[in-house]
């Protein structure tokens, strides 16, 4: 362990203060032995004076497990409660407990056919604040969903017959010139070179007015 001037060694060492906690005594100590100059401070480990104060500030000698970083502190105060009645808090509880496949679209229609006036998204926190009101079944069904292969359109059988000039694929488009409207058709076709199959384009244009016979 590194020296440092303003703590004797053992009493940092009985501290068991992690690496993050120790660089943040560095800090400190080289800020007391440079005259107490916070700006050359910062400059010289490349950190902001707000860390560096906020830091300063937790610091005490006499508790050196302030320079560790606690979860605890980041909670706020004051966290803010729900303002709905207990009652009606209670009935959405009931109403869910009692059939977990309801959602809350189900349940805020239930509780207007009774007279009470609920948001949807009060129903989804009461939901959420208990465990037991989390419907897994529901949650197992859409993950065995996903895993499921999507269903492909398959072609019928002379579509996908393979022998000289069957037909594969037709797609049409439509474009205009010179205020004529026309039909393009684009049709996919099997050939047969030295016994390989070649599927090749045919393109064909029409005008509109054309009629075709079957």
């Amino acid at each position: 362990m590194r020296h440092y001037n303003i703590l004797p060694v053992s009493t940092i060492r009985a501290a068991s203060l992690t690496k993050d906690a120790l660089k943040r005594l560095s800090w400190i100590d080289w800020y007391f032995i440079h005259k107490k100059n916070a700006e050359q401070t910062c400059r010289h480990f490349g950190i902001s004076k707000s860390v560096f104060y906020r830091w300063f500030n937790r610091f005490d000698k006499r508790n050196l497990k302030t320079l560790e970083f606690d979860t605890r502190t980041r909670r706020p105060h004051k966290v803010r409660e729900m303002t709905t009645s207990y009652l009606i808090l209670k009935r959405i509880y009931d109403v869910r407990k009692a059939d977990l496949e309801k959602s809350k679209w189900e349940i805020h229609e239930e509780l207007k056919r009774e007279g009470i006036i609920v948001a949807h998204n009060v129903i989804q926190k009461v939901i959420n604040r208990h465990v037991e009101l989390i419907n897994t079944q529901h949650e197992k069904k859409i993950k065995g969903r996903k895993k499921r292969h999507i269903a492909r359109m398959k072609a019928e059988a002379i579509l996908r017959d393979k022998g000289l000039g069957s037909l594969i694929q037709m797609d049409t488009k439509y474009f205009y010139v010179l205020g004529h409207k026309f039909i393009f058709f684009q049709l996919l076709t099997v050939h047969l070179v030295m016994d390989l199959f070649i599927v090749t384009k045919q393109f064909h244009l029409y005008p509109e007015e054309t009629s075709y016979e079957k």
